[in-house]
């Protein structure tokens, strides 16, 4: 009797691993469809307006104000500091 339950657990258990894994492979594939039938809506609507596509803008406006507020890297002369503070010059 625990032979025949542990070969029907061992089935169920297997077919319970390939639907999820049909499942996660049909989900997957929807999504990549999805993904491609949207970039090309936003090439075809980039190419029919002349304009370039929104994703693309936005990119090259935050590598421009990326750009903008970068500081310059300065080299200067390094010199010690002395350990006690100078006086303050009287008047």
């Amino acid at each position: 009797m625990t032979h025949r339950n542990n070969f029907f657990a061992r089935l169920l258990r297997g077919m319970l691993k390939l639907l999820f894994g049909l499942a996660i492979d049909v989900f997957l594939f929807g999504l990549l469809l999805a993904v491609l039938v949207m970039m090309l809506g936003v090439t075809l609507g980039s190419l029919l307006t002349g304009r370039r596509p929104a994703p693309l803008a936005v990119f090259s406006q935050f590598r421009q104000t990326s750009q903008r507020y970068t500081q310059d890297v300065v080299d200067v002369q390094a010199h010690e500091v002395a350990d006690t503070p100078k006086a303050p010059a009287s008047k």
